[in-house]
């Protein structure tokens, strides 16, 4: 099995006192989820994270709300290959205005915490999003 990892950022923001996400659509994928990409050679996970979100949606982090990640494992197959994917997510307030990066983002919106459950493609990152709730309180 082959071991990829990736990091991410778990965008949120506060509008009218209700939590929002921001939840993309994955061009090659096809599914809801959050912003995340591989470090570049000697990047470290947050600087990574960082740099995913600038460059998917042209966000930048206005503040961390965890120094610690929150840690996706899931596993799929590729051609021949079995692969468990390892996404390192740091939440985190932030601020900009919206640019989708095209060629891997189809797509961009913010929902409210309770929508964004009901929309994301996967289990694991709902259970994300739940921790994250956790945080806010």
């Amino acid at each position: 099995m082959i071991t990829v990892r990736s990091f991410g950022i778990i965008p949120l923001r506060k509008r009218e006192e209700k939590w929002e996400v921001l939840l993309i659509l994955h061009r090659k994928g096809n599914h809801w989820g959050f912003p995340k990409g591989r470090a570049d050679p000697e990047e470290e996970p947050l600087a990574s994270a960082t740099r995913e979100l600038q460059e998917e949606v042209g966000l930048q982090i206005s503040k961390l709300l965890s120094k610690t990640p929150v840690v996706e494992e899931y596993q799929f197959r590729h051609k021949r290959d079995r692969i468990l994917k390892v996404v390192h997510y740091f939440p985190a307030l932030v601020e900009g205005t919206l640019q989708l990066q095209e060629e891997e983002i189809r797509e961009a919106k913010w929902l409210s915490i309770e929508e964004a459950l009901k929309q994301l493609s996967f289990k694991e990152a709902r259970h994300l999003l739940q921790e994250c709730i956790k945080l806010l309180s």
